[in-house]
């Protein structure tokens, strides 16, 4: 074994003075040696830091409606429009426009003629648009921990580390059962086009059985503080 006299940042200092990089994309440390950073025990910057949410608000206006037969509406009918903020600085994100009644039946009307085609697909037609959003999923997942942190409140830990790979596991997960529903639940038949009230951010756990069985989903988000995620 071996001994260290002295203390362990002062021993540490002397066999490392060089340089590193810790985080080799943020280059305000890319010059500081061991001992420096021993000594101030500075955290580096975090890689998810908000640019990239702010660059993603950016590029839609920061102005959002409801997401209709593919496609983003600003010109919705409700009349309310609610400012997304953080609550942990207070920051207005954007801006976030109240679908109406004849929005509703737009959504309704667009669902209902996209669903037979959804249900006629075969099992492993589904799971490949399941497998695919799940991939999309884990490419974006740290745009999307941070949005759903700065629009939520809750600790980056917990957005990167549970709600964003737990969302992705669901759909890996289902679109597993996607290509064996046919033959494990052969008596499943799809309803049709049913909605979904979502209470907080808990919208990814409901959502993918459903899709799997031939069903599409409208889903109504009624969180009054959570508006983007």
């Amino acid at each position: 074994m071996l001994h260290f006299g002295g203390s362990l940042r002062a021993t540490l200092a002397k066999l490392a003075p060089r340089t590193v990089s810790r985080f080799p994309t943020h280059r305000r440390h890319m010059s500081k040696s061991i001992s420096e950073l021993l000594a101030t025990m500075e955290y580096g910057p975090a890689p998810e830091d908000d640019s990239t949410m702010h660059a993603w608000l950016d590029a839609h206006g920061r102005s959002f409606g409801a997401f209709i037969d593919g496609e983003w509406r600003q010109d919705m009918q409700g009349g309310t429009v609610h400012t997304a903020t953080a609550p942990s600085t207070g920051e207005a994100l954007c801006q976030v426009h109240e679908a109406g009644d004849a929005d509703a039946d737009t959504a309704i009307a667009a669902a209902r003629a996209a669903q037979p085609g959804w249900a006629n697909l075969s099992g492993h037609a589904r799971a490949r648009h399941m497998y695919s959003i799940a991939r999309h999923l884990q490419k974006h997942a740290r745009l999307l921990a941070v949005v759903e942190a700065m629009d939520n409140g809750k600790p980056i830990r917990e957005t990167r580390d549970a709600d964003v790979p737990l969302t992705v596991r669901h759909f890996y997960h289902h679109a597993g059962w996607s290509q064996v529903l046919d033959r494990e639940l052969p008596e499943w038949k799809p309803l049709g086009v049913i909605a979904q009230c979502v209470a907080g951010n808990s919208w990814r756990l409901p959502w993918c059985p459903l899709r799997v069985s031939g069903v599409l989903l409208l889903s109504v988000r009624c969180s009054p503080h959570a508006h983007i995620s």
